[in-house]
């Protein structure tokens, strides 16, 4: 009855850790795990009947219910250590087809009466002990059967033992005791079969499966293999891109990844099994913790990889082995070997303008500085330039500091700021210079920055104040000219009336006759209303800095037609061209119109003319004045020129201009003076 209870037991614990089973996530691999062990659950069951009913009827139904459940054992087992391991895979599904019809023909001949004895021949009863062992002769069936069972079975072990060989840590020592749980009872069922069975009659598999309950319950319970973590894990470990190297405390691999087994080639073969030291050179410093960054050859090729290390302990916090993890960063230091190349170009260029260049914190913290500002503030090198604040040290005491602020805040907003005129100090002197300010917002490792480009414009300021000096002495000095020529102007025009009234007084004075002395103040009157036209002209003149040819062109004509016609002389005027937009400046006006009046008078004084011709010509870069009398000329290489004429000459030559007297049948005076007169007189200079 020993044997009969060990039975119960068996089956019970089969029970119980289906119960386990039933109640955890159902994966494929979870049901195939159920199904086997109800197989294996009825089959120690159904010895448990056949040992311990009276019958040999109850024996014999017992002893062929086996077959219903025995035959799908190592088919569910490959099937399950396909879920778990990927065993068996490469299998067709036509073989797994024909072995499922194979089975249901086993069991349709077991139970069915006229098939017994295709199995079963010559059955009896041997008595052991105080149990009854049901005796027979195996028939056809039963030997193909259990040949089919056992070589099946053989099958699926030799898969585990493959793998076992091929795979290590956790995954190899499920795997041996998974392979122990089998091969036990199907070695006990495999000599049970060839008749050598230690007990006579007795089959010793279900009682070994005592063995195999203790092993599955052993994986199933602590390791948790049909769990979907431990599973999704394991898939997790072996899937990683990166190369991960599990050591134990005596710093000996224990289990590796696929990806290890791809990227670290040693010679000799696997890795598990193998101390750190006999591993290749770069893996194994990275795993002393000799270097975090290391490259390796790989394939003919140098990669880099990122090397890390994490302790794995126990409960009580002893350490009890580690986690080596290598990323392969190759991509991402070649990215960052670019970038350092690219920044090193920014620098050079940045270090070849002539500005500065400021990279700081919205506090005014230094990053970063180039060569011309430390030439621009005096310091040595970047490093002494980060101690200084740009708020505080690099700036006036002076300053603005809000005003600064709110810039960089600006700044720092997307706008671009221009601080046009900032003081700026070198920190180390305290000495002050004027700067001009660019200031730009920018981002770096997520934070935002603000990039200054400074300009000295210190030299820039001098040059206008000197320009400012410079052009205030040209105007004084244009001034002092214009007042030299009005002062020319009131003398030879007011000043020479002024002379002839003085002396007509005195002739006026000292005549006698009545008539004499009416017509010398009739000829004073006359003087007189010419000086207060004069100098009403120059008062016009003084109130305004130029002159619109056009207002000029009219003054010349009405002045002309009044001079002559009160001195019975016909005149005739023509304008030819059109006169330039620009103004005519001040001081060339009123030359100009001294010069046509002293022509005009001339002819009325000396040429006893009848008619006097006046031409004006605009050409695009001259003016072209002429005036004709029909008097009696002169010959201008005997009679030598008066003041009036030189006055004429010198004016037109100090305008850039040309004279050009003819005197054969008549007087001509020809003017040619460039148009260009009126920037020569706007700058101040003296023209020859």
């Amino acid at each position: 009855m020993l044997a009969a209870s060990l039975l119960l037991l068996v089956s019970l614990a089969y029970t119980g850790l289906m119960g386990y089973a039933l109640s955890r996530p159902r994966t494929t691999a979870m049901w195939y795990f159920i199904l086997m062990l109800l197989c294996s659950t009825a089959w120690a069951v159904s010895y448990f009947f056949e040992l311990t009913l009276p019958s040999f009827d109850q024996k014999l139904i017992a002893k062929l219910a086996r077959f219903p459940f025995l035959c799908w054992l190592p088919l569910l087992w490959i099937r399950m250590l396909g879920q778990l391991f990927n065993l068996g895979l490469w299998i067709p599904r036509a073989v797994w087809i024909a072995l499922f019809v194979v089975n249901c023909v086993l069991i349709g001949v077991a139970v069915t009466s006229p098939f017994h004895s295709l199995f079963l021949n010559h059955t009896g009863i041997f008595v052991y002990g105080s149990v009854g062992i049901l005796t027979f002769e195996s028939g056809i069936l039963y030997r193909l059967n259990t040949a089919y069972m056992n070589l099946f079975s053989l099958f699926g072990a030799g898969l585990m033992l493959v793998e076992w060989i091929r795979s290590s840590g956790v995954r190899r020592r499920n795997l041996a005791m998974l392979l122990l749980g089998f091969a036990v009872p199907l070695a006990m069922n495999i000599v049970y079969a060839l008749g050598s069975s230690p007990v006579a009659h007795i089959n010793l598999a279900p009682f070994t499966m005592a063995i195999s309950i203790t092993a599955f319950a052993y994986v199933v319970l602590h390791n948790r293999i049909l769990d979907v973590v431990p599973l999704a894990r394991g898939m997790l470990f072996d899937q990683l891109p990166d190369l991960v190297l599990v050591t134990n405390a005596s710093h000996v691999v224990v289990d590796i990844n696929a990806a290890s087994r791809q990227w670290i080639e040693l010679a000799g073969g696997e890795l598990v099994g193998k101390t750190q030291s006999m591993l290749p050179e770069p893996w194994k410093n990275a795993m002393q913790g000799n270097s975090r960054l290391f490259s390796a050859n790989v394939g003919g090729q140098e990669s880099w990889f990122d090397a890390s290390c994490l302790a794995i302990k126990d409960e009580g916090g002893a350490s009890i082995g580690s986690l080596h993890v290598f990323r392969d960063v190759t991509l991402r230091h070649k990215a960052e070997m670019a970038l350092r190349e690219s920044e090193e170009q920014l620098r050079g260029i940045v270090n070849s303008i002539s500005e500065a260049v400021f990279i700081h914190t919205l506090d005014g913290e230094i990053v970063f500085v180039n060569k011309p500002m430390l030439q621009m503030y005096g310091l040595k090198t970047e490093t002494e330039a980060r101690q200084f604040s740009i708020l505080n040290e690099y700036s006036s005491p002076d300053a603005d500091v809000a005003l600064g602020r709110n810039a960089m805040q600006r700044a720092a907003a997307g706008e671009k700021v221009f601080l046009k005129s900032w003081t700026s100090r070198r920190p180390l002197t305290g000495e002050l210079f004027d700067v001009q300010v660019v200031l730009q917002g920018i981002y770096h490792d997520g934070r935002p920055l603000v990039l200054a480009t400074v300009t000295d414009i210190t030299e820039h300021l001098q040059r206008q104040a000197e320009q400012v000096v410079l052009e205030r002495s040209h105007a004084d000095a244009r001034l002092i000219r214009q007042q030299k020529r009005l002062l020319r102007d009131m003398h030879d025009g007011v000043g020479g009336i002024a002379a002839n009234i003085g002396l007509l007084a005195s002739l006026g004075a000292r005549a006698t006759e009545i008539s004499a002395k009416d017509a010398t103040f009739g000829t004073i009157e006359t003087l007189a209303a010419e000086c207060n036209s004069e100098i009403r002209s120059l008062m016009n003149v003084l109130e305004r800095r130029d002159f619109c040819w056009s207002d000029w062109l009219l003054e010349v004509r009405q002045y002309v037609q009044a001079f002559c016609t009160g001195r019975q002389l016909c005149v005739t005027s023509q304008v030819d061209g059109g006169p330039p937009e620009a103004g005519l400046a001040l001081t060339s006006g009123v030359s100009l119109f001294r010069v046509i009046k002293e022509a005009v008078n001339n002819v009325v004084k000396h040429a006893d003319a009848r008619c006097l011709d006046l031409r004006i010509a605009f050409s695009p870069d001259a003016l072209d004045i002429r005036i004709a009398d029909d008097g009696h000329g002169f010959n201008p290489e005997t009679v030598k020129a008066g003041r009036g004429m030189s006055n004429m000459r010198r004016r037109v030559v100090e305008m850039g201009g040309q004279m050009d007297v003819t005197a054969a049948h008549g007087t001509t005076l020809a003017f040619r003076i460039p148009l260009s007169m009126n920037a020569a007189d706007s700058t101040g200079e003296e023209v020859s």
